[in-house]
């Protein structure tokens, strides 16, 4: 009977557990998330596809992929949005002594830019460039001969149709068996313009930090294929000074997709760099992988 006694009143002086406690957040850890959206107006937030999120009244996000308002009611989001697809990477020969010409501006396939810069690698022997746009379906074609890596597009010459499909062409000249560098680019249409500035509109209202809002803008340019715009988005808030790590590991896939080794390299060494100061293992460990895949993609 006294042993009982002893353990009843031993259980009575045991600290039990208070729901406050039980509720105490844990302490703020790195996470992994693949973004789809970005919850617009005061309670502006980013939405991670497949992390649970505590969604509270009537809300509406932007759904990066479709650029869609899509209400939230209940804490549920009523309509499914998927992250934005990753491209297959180019791969590209190197030039540079070669006979062959890369284009590298502008990038990617589509094109908001009316009258885009265009940019290739030098050839080496090289005396100048021939350089020609011409439209598919029209007549309309214009060509210059230039002796630099760039040229801007001239503006005695008529702006790229919205809607219209062009092929850029870049032949090296005074080379023997020189290669012609060529790329069909789409201008978006007009109604697929006015969709992106709404979107974009709407992104830039939400009173988030120049990052953040420059990783929104990202993600709706990329969606749209405007490749050009999601790399200079990006490089605004380098050449500003960031230490935000993403900024450096986003861009480096947009080079590494558009089949740039060296230039996706080293951001990849920045990502490492900075989040190893920061101690954002997760963001480290994605640019250590990438920095694997880049060689094994490079490897024969």
């Amino acid at each position: 009977m006294l042993r009982i006694l002893f353990i009843v009143g031993l259980i009575a002086y045991l600290p039990i557990p208070t729901a406050t406690a039980q509720s105490t957040p844990a302490k703020r850890t790195e996470k992994s998330c693949q973004p789809i959206g970005r919850i617009v107006g005061p309670k502006s937030q980013k939405v991670c596809y497949g992390l649970s999120a505590n969604f509270v009244g009537n809300l509406q996000m932007l759904c990066y992929s479709t650029l869609e308002l899509i209400p939230i009611v209940g804490g549920k989001i009523q309509k499914r949005c998927l992250p934005v697809k990753e491209r297959q990477a180019v791969r590209r020969t190197r030039s540079g002594g070669g006979d062959s010409v890369n284009l590298i501006e502008p990038y990617g396939s589509a094109l908001i830019e009316n009258r885009p810069t265009i940019t290739w690698e030098y050839v080496a022997g090289a005396a100048a460039y021939r350089v020609k746009v011409e439209e598919a379906g029209s007549n309309f074609f214009w060509a210059r001969t230039v002796e630099d890596t760039t040229l801007s597009y001239p503006s005695d010459i008529a702006p790229l149709r919205p809607g219209g499909v062009y092929t850029i062409l870049v032949e090296p000249q005074g080379v023997e068996f020189s290669t012609l560098a060529s790329k069909t680019v789409v201008s978006l249409g007009e109604a697929q313009r006015q969709k992106i500035d709404k979107a974009l509109v709407t992104l830039k209202s939400n009173g988030v930090s120049a990052d953040e809002q420059a990783l929104d803008l990202e993600q709706v340019y990329r969606s749209q294929g405007l490749i050009q715009k999601s790399i200079g988005v990006l490089l605004n808030r380098i050449h500003s000074g960031t230490l935000n790590s993403e900024i450096y590991l986003i861009l480096g896939d947009r080079y590494r997709e558009e089949g740039f080794r060296e230039l996706a390299k080293a951001q990849y060494q920045k990502t490492i760099e900075i989040s190893t100061k920061q101690n954002q293992p997760i963001l480290r460990s994605k640019a250590e992988k990438a920095l694997l895949k880049l060689e094994a993609f490079a490897t024969p």
